[in-house]
């Protein structure tokens, strides 16, 4: 992967279209998933040569959540919505599973949520989050706007 990808991955900032955010968010969620479930393994073995593994899988899944949060919050922006709507998600959805004892309403409010992401058209305008976000698959972040006087 280049380093010109990092920023669309794992800024906050400016707008990114549907197939974008899917495009990411999948990769995201597998990486995720799998250092998740790389990080169980290697604490069940309960050895010391694992615990670098276990560091590295660590921070590879934070990296996975933080762009989650970066694409989705980025999505948001596309909805002329702010990115902040993205932690009361999180926050509901881990309240619900605190009261509820069970995972069957965070999973329908985690669902509906990024349904909307996913199938919410973005605004063709200009909105306070920056300038519409090309058509397409995006593999880079967009050129900084540049305003030269003349």
């Amino acid at each position: 992967m280049s380093l010109a990808k990092l920023p669309l991955l794992l800024s906050f900032d400016g707008r990114i279209n549907r197939l974008t955010f899917v495009g990411y968010k999948l990769a995201a969620i597998v990486v995720g998933t799998l250092a998740y479930h790389g990080k169980v393994e290697l604490a069940e073995t309960r050895s010391l040569i694992a615990l670098p593994f276990f560091l590295v899988l660590g921070l590879v899944f934070m990296a996975a959540v933080w762009s989650s949060f970066s694409l989705s919050a980025r999505r948001l922006h596309d909805l002329d919505c702010s990115g902040w709507l993205n932690l009361q998600i999180a926050i509901a959805v881990f309240v619900i599973m605190l009261i509820e004892q069970t995972q069957f309403w965070s999973v329908v409010v985690t669902v509906v949520f990024e349904g909307w992401l996913l199938f919410g058209p973005g605004n063709a305008e200009a909105n306070k989050y920056g300038s519409p976000p090309a058509r397409g698959f995006k593999t880079a972040p967009d050129e900084p706007l540049t305003t030269t006087a003349k």
